[in-house]
């Protein structure tokens, strides 16, 4: 159990190393389970989106405010996976982290702001 949490490549903290392989180098196996990781990681978070999405549909929030949240969401999502894929030290996954955060959050302020139309 001697391992730490690895924040710069948090996926494989727990996994067996694989670097010791014969193929490809141990960089690009690296790159390769962090965009693993980024990819399960939107898979993961798109149950949020959705739910956010329908609340906002059935509270008949503006199309604008909707397209809004899309578009920014979406611009989030896909900057947080390029940081994802190319990071590799802590101090960039410190930058991913509030991008993530960024996203969620975005997520909770709609569903919210739906629900309170509904009160």
């Amino acid at each position: 159990m001697g391992k730490t949490y690895n924040n710069a490549q948090p996926r494989s903290t727990f996994s067996k190393d694989s670097s010791e392989k014969k193929g490809p180098s141990p960089a690009t196996v690296l790159r390769a389970q962090r965009a693993e990781g980024a990819s399960q990681n939107a898979i993961e978070g798109f149950a949020l989106f959705c739910v956010a999405n329908i609340l906002a549909n059935l509270a008949k929030l503006s199309v604008y405010h909707r397209n809004l949240f899309a578009g920014s969401y979406l611009g989030l999502r896909v900057l947080f996976m390029i940081l994802y894929i190319i990071t590799t030290n802590k101090k960039l996954s410190y930058a991913r982290t509030l991008v993530f955060f960024a996203m969620v959050s975005e997520c909770f302020y709609v569903i919210i702001r739906s629900a309170s139309h509904f009160a």
